[in-house]
């Protein structure tokens, strides 16, 4: 009884700061990491920067986050999102979120393999289709960081979360990559999918490897 008593007290007590770390989420400045990401990869090359504006910065916690569309040779399109983060670890949520705020529908949420190299990688797959178009798009995603891949936010926050409360924070990111799903080829729009995160992630597990 006593010892149940001492550590209901040790948890009210601790409750504070814990409630603290959950919700408290400093805007951190860029680094520059999310920019330094290839203009070309394989054999895609950037054709478009589309832009963040200052509210959807202030949303995710940090202005080190990139919005591009990159062309296959072929003239495929692919759309990726690399948002990369520091102590603010937090701001980085599950892609859901995006998508149902952009008037999405998910239709399809699992995981997927991509073959990188001889590795093989499991990452996180969305199939969505837009409430306005009716048009249907998939998302492959993954989370990382120095020697830490997963498609799982609970995996995530629970390799940030143990870093965070020793104050030993480590960077990482987020990467997804979204592609128009050609209804006449589905499966030539999933390997174009496949091959554009296979392509970019390395690069930006340089960048936090570094």
């Amino acid at each position: 009884m006593k010892a149940r008593t001492l550590s209901a007290g040790l948890v009210w007590l601790l409750a504070p700061g814990l409630l603290w770390l959950s919700l408290y989420r400093p805007f951190i400045p860029s680094s520059g990491r999310a920019v330094q990401l290839p203009l070309q990869v394989g054999d895609f090359t950037m054709s478009e920067d589309l832009a963040l504006s200052e509210k959807e910065f202030s949303l995710l916690g940090t202005n080190d986050a990139v919005w591009r569309s990159y062309r296959q040779e072929d003239g495929g399109l692919a759309r990726v999102v690399a948002v990369f983060h520091q102590q603010n670890w937090k701001s980085v949520h599950p892609p859901h979120i995006c998508l149902r705020g952009s008037n999405m529908v998910i239709l399809e949420d699992e995981s997927a393999k991509i073959t990188l190299d001889s590795e093989e990688l499991t990452v996180g797959r969305i199939l969505a289709r837009s409430k306005d178009s009716g048009d249907s798009y998939l998302n492959l995603y993954v989370f990382g960081a120095p020697g830490f891949t997963s498609e799982s936010y609970l995996g995530f926050f629970l390799h940030h979360a143990p870093l965070a409360l020793l104050r030993a924070s480590v960077g990482g990111f987020l990467l997804r990559v979204e592609v128009w799903i050609d209804p006449v080829d589905p499966a030539g729009s999933e390997a174009r999918a496949q091959r554009m995160l296979a392509a970019i992630l390395p690069p930006a597990r340089a960048l936090v490897e570094e």
